[in-house]
């Protein structure tokens, strides 16, 4: 698995961003985006189980998290799923993500928009 920092995006910050909120480290909005506060979670996990704290997720921190390369898919489909627990706000289908689709912004919210445009495409070939 690679290593993420602040700044880093896609599927494996994402997968790490379930992780955290599964043990207890809140990193924000679950949205494959390494920013603030994934960061911030990051370094207090790091603390909290006694590895060098440097807001860097690499190997060290993926062990303790026991991640390996085939949880990044699996949180991937957690992610796109209707039963992620407290994180329906960013559902494919919910407005925020409807109108990011309409109107997409230079910000986050074009990057929330083309995430919205995957998922509806892979649903699409799902339903053949």
């Amino acid at each position: 698995m690679e290593m993420l920092r602040s700044g880093s995006s896609g599927d494996a910050v994402l997968a790490l961003q379930r992780k955290l909120w599964a043990l207890g480290f809140d990193p924000g909005p679950t949205d494959g985006i390494f920013g603030p506060k994934t960061d911030d979670a990051v370094k207090r996990y790091q603390e909290d189980k006694g590895l060098q704290v440097d807001g860097i997720a690499g190997p060290e921190t993926f062990t303790s998290l026991e991640m390996m390369e085939g949880e990044k898919a699996e949180a991937t489909e957690v992610a796109e799923s209707a039963d992620a627990p407290g994180h329906d706000r960013h559902r494919a289908d919910s407005p925020v993500e409807k109108k990011a689709e309409v109107e997409p912004r230079k910000t986050r919210g074009s990057f929330m928009a083309k995430l919205a445009a995957k998922r509806q495409a892979k649903r699409a070939r799902k339903r053949g």
